[in-house]
């Protein structure tokens, strides 16, 4: 979910340079940590045996999966609507932030471990660029000396 995080912020605009998945967990976490009002939403999530330190802390680590306490963080931190399409609704799932234009997209795609056979994966999502009839090279074979 970073990395894709990461793709997209580069991608629409938002920076100027590619960020790495660490540096958007490092950002998170950082952002959470500084808003009170985050972080006693995120607490109301947690199970009775985990608290908001042990919860940060096991985010920051490289292989911890992010999760909708992370994308509504995301959403807040760089100024961005997250929109998540799942191959089997047809509806995207929105993480809406109320002090951004409905233009500000994040774009996420969730592939589930029951439709892909792995593990639950998010995905940067791009606009593809239809090519033009006169851009698409064929193949040509070469010809063949005697």
């Amino acid at each position: 979910m970073f990395s894709a995080i990461a793709d997209q912020l580069h991608v629409n605009g938002v920076d100027t340079y590619l960020r790495s998945a660490m540096d958007v967990r490092q950002e998170l976490m950082k952002f959470v940590r500084a808003d009170s009002s985050l972080c006693s939403r995120i607490e109301a999530t947690l199970e009775w045996t985990d608290t908001l330190d042990k919860y940060l802390d096991r985010m920051t680590m490289d292989g911890t999966w992010g999760d909708g306490n992370m994308l509504s963080a995301a959403s807040l931190c760089y100024r961005q609507r997250i929109a998540i399409l799942k191959p089997d609704d047809s509806q995207p799932i929105i993480i809406d932030n109320p002090t951004v234009s409905s233009e500000d997209n994040l774009y996420l795609g969730y592939v589930s471990s029951s439709l892909a056979g792995q593990e639950n994966h998010y995905v940067s999502l791009r606009r593809g660029v239809p090519k033009e009839d006169n851009d698409i090279q064929q193949e040509t074979s070469k010809p063949t000396s005697k």
